[in-house]
Order: C-alpha cells, then sequence, then structure tokens
C-alpha cells in the first residue's frame, strides 16, 4: 500500500505539472502575415500552435476584434497546392554523428508535405550549392537526402542566400525555407543582412531547426526569423529532430487567412484567438490601416502598409498558462514527490508499531530509528567502497586535518547528495544541457575539494600562530612543578581552538593507554605543521636523553616566533606580487565576459570559427602556465 501511495503521488505530479510545461513552451497562435491592399478588407494569416492543428477548424473556432470591437470574419483554409519549400540542411563536419537522424528526419517531413508541394534541397559546408532543383520530383529530393556527406565548415548565411533564389517569381505561391544546422556561421562570403534580404525579396518564410551545441548562433538565426515572419525551433538532442520537423509540417499545412472588414484609420490593435475544445490559444498585433484621406483618395485601394506583428502572444491548453516558470516548477513537484516517496518507505511497518507501543517507544523516536537506520546503511556502503579503493584512509586524514567531524562514508553520502541536487537544478534551468550538467558537476567536486583543503591549511595556520603561547604555557606549567601529561591538560583546557581539540584529544588518548609520544606524532601528522614536528622531536629527545624541557621549549618556541616575523615580513614584501598576479588572471577572463554580454558579435569569432577556437585555446593554455609560474614565484618556502 505505501508503494501505491507513492507511485500514485509521482504520477499525479509528472502527469499535471509536467506535460504543460513542455507542451506549452514550444506552442504558440503565430501570424504569418497582415495586408490592407484590398481596404477595407484586412487579411491576416495566422498558423494555429500543433495542439489545434490536428482538426480543420471552422469560423467558430476564430474570433477577431479591432481596438476591442468584435468582427465579423471569414475564415479559410490555406491550400497546399500553392506551396514551395526548400530544405536547407548543413553538411558539415560536426553534424555527422546526427547525420542518421538528420536524413530520416527530412525524409519523414517530406512524406507529410502534399505531393503538388514544389521542393528543392540546398546543403552547405564549407560551400553551398543546390542539391536538388525547385523543378525537380520528390524522389530526387529523396535521393537528394540520402546521398549528402557530412564534412567541412559552415556556411550558413550563403545557404540561406541560395535558397532565397530557388523560388519561382513568376506565379504567386507561399515560400517557406525550412533549415538545419547545429551551429553559427563560419566561412560565408554573406552577411546576415543579405541573407535577410534573400528570404525578404522572395517572401519566404524561415523555420530554422536549431540543434543546440556550444558553437550554435540562435541570436542571428532569431534575427533573421523575426524579419520574414518565421521562427527559431531549438532541438536539445538528436532524438527530438523528428518531432521538430512534424511541428514545421503541421504549421505549413495549417495556415488559415482571415478577412474582415475594417471600419478604423491609423494604427489599429488586433486581437485573435482560436479554441478548439479546452485548448486555446491567443496573439495581438498592431495593424498599420490607410488614413481618411488616404483612403478616400484611393477610394478603397491603397498600397500596401507595414504591419507590425505579434507584440504579445500567449498560450492557454486546459486553463494553464504557459510560462518560464512552469518547467522550474515541475521539476520542484517531482523532487517533493520523490521525498514524500523516501518518507512513505521509511515508515515503520506494523510490527515495529506494536514492539514500540508494547516498550513504550513514541512513533517519532521509532520513525527517527528508521531513517537513522537508512542513513547508517548508505554510510556503510559508502565506507565499503572507500575501503575497496583503498581512498578511505586518505579521506579521513583530509576530513581530519580540516576538523569536520564526520566519516568518510558520511562526507561521500552528503557529497552525492549535493551533486544529486545540482544536476538537477541545473538541468532545470538550462533545459536539460548535458554539457551544462558536467560542467556544474566537475565545478562542484573541485570545489568541494577546494573547501576542504583551504579549511584544513586554514587551521593549520591558526594552529601554528597559537604554538608560541601554547609552548610558552607548557613551560610556565612545567616549572611549578606540573608533569608533562598535566601540562597537556592545561593547554587543553585554557588554549583556544583549534589548540585545545587537538591537545584534548592527546589527553583523551593518553588516558586510553595510548603513549603520550605515539599520540603527538598522530597529532604531529594530522596537523602537518613543521614547527609542531620540531616541539614533537624535541619532547622525544629529552625523554631519551633527559634535561630541562621547559628551557627546551622556550628555545624553541622563540625560533617559532622568529620564523613566524620572517613568514609575515614575507607575505608582506609579496603582497604586490600576489595582488598584481590576481589581477593578470583576472583581468582577461573578466573581459571577455564582459564583451560576451554587451557586444556578442565581436568575440563570437572566437567561437564559431576553428581559427578563433584555437586562439582561444592557445590563451588558456599560456594564462594556465602563466598562473602556475606567478604562483611559483610569489609563494615562497623556508
Amino acid at each position: 500500500m505505501r508503494r501505491l501511495v507513492a507511485a500514485a503521488l509521482i504520477a499525479a505530479t509528472v502527469t499535471f505539472v509536467m506535460p504543460t510545461g513542455y507542451a506549452n513552451a514550444a506552442e504558440s497562435l503565430h501570424v504569418e502575415s497582415a495586408s490592407t491592399e484590398k481596404y477595407p478588407e484586412v487579411h491576416v494569416v495566422v498558423t494555429p500552435p500543433p495542439s489545434l492543428a490536428q482538426a480543420p477548424l471552422g469560423r467558430d473556432a476564430f474570433a477577431l476584434s479591432e481596438n476591442g470591437d468584435r468582427q465579423a470574419i471569414e475564415v479559410t483554409r490555406l491550400g497546399s497546392d500553392d506551396v514551395e519549400i526548400v530544405l536547407a540542411l548543413d553538411t558539415s563536419g560536426s553534424m555527422r554523428p546526427v547525420g542518421t537522424k538528420a536524413r530520416e528526419a527530412a525524409r519523414l517531413f517530406l512524406d507529410a508535405m502534399p505531393p503538388s508541394a514544389h521542393t528543392a534541397l540546398v546543403v552547405f559546408n564549407s560551400t553551398a550549392r543546390v542539391a536538388v532543383p525547385i523543378a525537380a520530383s520528390r524522389s530526387d529530393v529523396q535521393a537528394g537526402i540520402d546521398a549528402v556527406a557530412f564534412q567541412g565548415e559552415t556556411s550558413l548565411y550563403d545557404a540561406l542566400v541560395l535558397a532565397g533564389q530557388q523560388f519561382d517569381t513568376a506565379h504567386k505561391a507561399r515560400r517557406f525555407v525550412v533549415l538545419l544546422s547545429d551551429g553559427g556561421d563560419t566561412t560565408s562570403a554573406a552577411t546576415v543582412a543579405q541573407a535577410t534580404d534573400a528570404m525578404k525579396a522572395r517572401g519566404a518564410t524561415l523555420f530554422a531547426v536549431s540543434l543546440t551545441t556550444p558553437e550554435s548562433d540562435a541570436n542571428a538565426l532569431r534575427s533573421i526569423a523575426d524579419q520574414v515572419a518565421g521562427r527559431v525551433i531549438p532541438v536539445q538532442d538528436a532524438a527530438a529532430l523528428q518531432d521538430a520537423y512534424a511541428q514545421v509540417a503541421s504549421q505549413i499545412t495549417s495556415q488559415y487567412e482571415l478577412v474582415y472588414h475594417s471600419q478604423q484609420h491609423g494604427n489599429a490593435e488586433v486581437a485573435i484567438s482560436v479554441t478548439s475544445g479546452k485548448a486555446s490559444a491567443t496573439a495581438t498585433l498592431t495593424v498599420a490601416l490607410p488614413s481618411v484621406a488616404a483612403a478616400a483618395a484611393s477610394q478603397g485601394a491603397v498600397a500596401p502598409t507595414a504591419t507590425s506583428l505579434p507584440v504579445t502572444t500567449t498560450v492557454e491548453k486546459h486553463g494553464w498558462t504557459a510560462n518560464r516558470w512552469t518547467l522550474p516548477a515541475g521539476a520542484a513537484a517531482i523532487f517533493c514527490g520523490l521525498f514524500v516517496l523516501v518518507l512513505i518507505l521509511s515508515a515503520p511497518t506494523r510490527k515495529k508499531r506494536n514492539l514500540a507501543r508494547e516498550f513504550g517507544v513514541s512513533r517519532l523516536e521509532t520513525s527517527r530509528s528508521t531513517l537513522s537506520g537508512l542513513t547508517h546503511r548508505a554510510t556503510a556502503a559508502a565506507e565499503r567502497t572507500l575501503e575497496k579503493h583503498e581512498r578511505r584512509q586518505s579521506l579521513a586524514l583530509a576530513l581530519e586535518r580540516a576538523g569536520m567531524p564526520i566519516r568518510p562514508g558520511e562526507f561521500v553520502v552528503i557529497l552525492l547528495a549535493v551533486a544529486f541536487a545540482t544536476s538537477l537544478l541545473t538541468a532545470t534551468l538550462t533545459g536539460g544541457n548535458l554539457i551544462a550538467v558536467a560542467v556544474v558537476l566537475v565545478a562542484s567536486a573541485v570545489g568541494v575539494r577546494w573547501y576542504v583543503s583551504h579549511k584544513a591549511e586554514r587551521r593549520r595556520d591558526q594552529f601554528t600562530s597559537q604554538l608560541g603561547s601554547t609552548l610558552q604555557l607548557m613551560s610556565s606549567h612545567l616549572r611549578t612543578g606540573y608533569g608533562l601529561s598535566q601540562a597537556f591538560d592545561v593547554v587543553a583546557r585554557e588554549s583556544e581552538s583549534p589548540t585545545a581539540e587537538e591537545f584534548g584529544r592527546v589527553v583523551s588518548e593518553h588516558r586510553l593507554g595510548r603513549d603520550s609520544s605515539d599520540a603527538l606524532h598522530s597529532m604531529s601528522r594530522r596537523m602537518g605543521s613543521d614547527d609542531f614536528e620540531w616541539v614533537v622531536e624535541a619532547i622525544d629527545i629529552h625523554r631519551e636523553v633527559g634535561g630541562d624541557l621547559a628551557e627546551v621549549l622556550d628555545n624553541v618556541a622563540k625560533t617559532i616566533r622568529d620564523r613566524d616575523h620572517m613568514r609575515r615580513q614575507v607575505q608582506s614584501l609579496s603582497a604586490d606580487g600576489r595582488i598584481s598576479a590576481t589581477v593578470l588572471m583576472a583581468l582577461p577572463i573578466v573581459m571577455l565576459v564582459w564583451l560576451r554580454l554587451t557586444n556578442p558579435d565581436y568575440v563570437s569569432v572566437l567561437f564559431t570559427r576553428t581559427s578563433g577556437r584555437i586562439a582561444l585555446t592557445g590563451a588558456g593554455t599560456l594564462m594556465l602556465i602563466g598562473f602556475v609560474w606567478l604562483r611559483r614565484i610569489i609563494r615562497i618556502k623556508f
């Protein structure tokens, strides 16, 4: 029953939260064009979202208002006989791992197009070329897709210019360029503006399927798509290519023209909505209508006027409003469901509850013991793994040096829990980007290692700085007649942390029967302090040859104080060098991040071109060498 209840909670979470986040994120009512050529008739072409494009939509499914007034409209589903499509396929070397999926998705896209649609194929790598002209048969296009080879760079803008030139301007048709690419342009002779002009000159709409990689340039594609009433469909991996192409095919074959008679002049706010069942989508746009004088002069026939396409777009489905917080909310709900699952599965059984009731143990104590048992089993498994790989002793020593009072197994369990939570959060915020998750995991591991070592170094420095006062306190009590063990006890009671904890541990071990010399040597290895190692050796020599231990400790304390004075003086003299090293290392990175944020086009060559990546790698290697070199110079050992 506990497992059934837990499964129901998880299923409810996934069913009611996650589908909303995923389904709505890519859906919108898109306005393709708005024309006032036949004013007072206004013609608006819209594309419903995929969830509404499965079945034909009648006039009753659409509603249109102009400046808040409901308008009577005529709705026509645009035919598929007047469609021209150019498939632009990226065949650069970086596409080779997903080549099979790309070919399969393109073939399925062609199968979804009506037989009367005219289709051409443009392939591009280091150069762009027409593989199949637009007058060819469908089988020729299929054969051209099967014959592509993946190699070379990416001439994206040249491909878009060439694709725009393939359309037949002799007759009126709806024209589309369906692009697939995984990276930004690297070798084109054309520019973004030229690619945009080539598309606008033919009245073509761009559907860009962008396979997300570190080399992707979504901003450039989006700037082109915005000017030609197109859209960019980001795809995280090759498995989603078929769904992306299916979405494009659905939108190409499911466009509707809305016609209404306007009585307004100047700019008019037009709101459009479409509803089918419980799913609906809305869009708002500004239409530039002719003025009164212009309308009267032309007697209703005016030249086309500029139209501002959707300024706001919202989507509603099953009463839920899509927004960028839906996916994080779904991930949080799943995490809560998993937490509840653990609580339910860890609940005490009926037998345990009866035993607890019989022996007078409260339910809270029973639950605590059960959860403690789960934690203990996880910790024991981690301990066995560390022991098997001979890492337990080194990790235990590192934790002891850092002053972290936990066992190695407990530390590993906590680290894995933090890594899981960090990965979940990163995957949620980045849309499941595996590279980002891997980078965060590596950064977390390096950060934890640095934190432990930094804490151990700081604790050792504190111990070393207190050592002079500690030895003076020991020598003064030895002169009053105290024994060495009693002097250790005084230091443990009257000193500050971490000296008090370490000497307290020596006293406890001595009382349990361990030789004080062994306890001191163990403490020396644990602290890693060269100065304290001298103290331990001095005490061992005194035990062998005798003499005045108080005087020996005073001499050692004086030497340690002199060394500490010299160390501080060296730190003061090297402060300028250490600050300079920090500035020299941080300045290039800060400037690169700043330029990336403020002027991405200026530094995009470093990430999109092979020469830029080589330069960036070389610069990073030289900076790493410089960092090691500067660290060796300013870190003085004596």
